[in-house]
């Protein structure tokens, strides 16, 4: 389906910025069970190999893609992923978002996660990230969740605050 319409493309180049020798993914079934490959350094190989990463990171590329939902939640999005190409992940993220009318909510705990999304936010004429913390109020045990918009996050990110909880 995604090669139908076309998606293909856009999960191919953002599976090369992970793997920079990637230079092709197709859906095959040689033993009659689909499944994606890709081809690295000219060896043809099943996507799983390339690590959990490259399966999450495409995982989510086709759901945003391919099943277009009106919500995508995504627990601790930084698993997997390498901090040298996290920018480019939310990039990604942001773009099939966009494209597709997808609203994401992703959980992490790594402060590096969290200064790439606003990295790859912040140059847009929308900036379309938020940063929710909760807090708990250690005399009555309420949580609340304060929320971050682009002036906050650069704030705390700007002199390493940490606001991870």
């Amino acid at each position: 389906m995604l090669k139908v319409e076309g998606q293909h493309i856009a999960i191919d180049n953002a599976l090369k910025r992970l793997e920079p020798s990637l230079t092709g993914i197709e859906v095959l079934s040689p033993d009659g069970r689909r499944r994606i490959w890709v081809e690295v350094d000219g060896v043809l190989m099943p996507l799983h190999l390339l690590g959990e990463g490259s399966i999450r990171f495409a995982s989510i590329l086709m759901v945003m893609r391919g099943d277009k939902p009106a919500y995508l939640f995504i627990d601790e999005i930084e698993n997997g992923i390498h901090y040298s190409v996290q920018q480019d992940v939310w990039n990604d993220i942001g773009e099939a978002a966009r494209e597709h009318d997808v609203q994401v909510f992703a959980t992490t705990h790594s402060w590096e996660m969290i200064e790439a999304a606003h990295e790859a936010f912040k140059d847009d004429d929308t900036y379309e990230f938020r940063f929710h913390r909760l807090e708990r109020n250690l005399q009555t045990g309420n949580i609340k969740a304060v929320t971050y918009n682009e002036f906050g996050v650069d704030a705390v990110t700007s002199v390493s605050y940490e606001v991870r909880g």
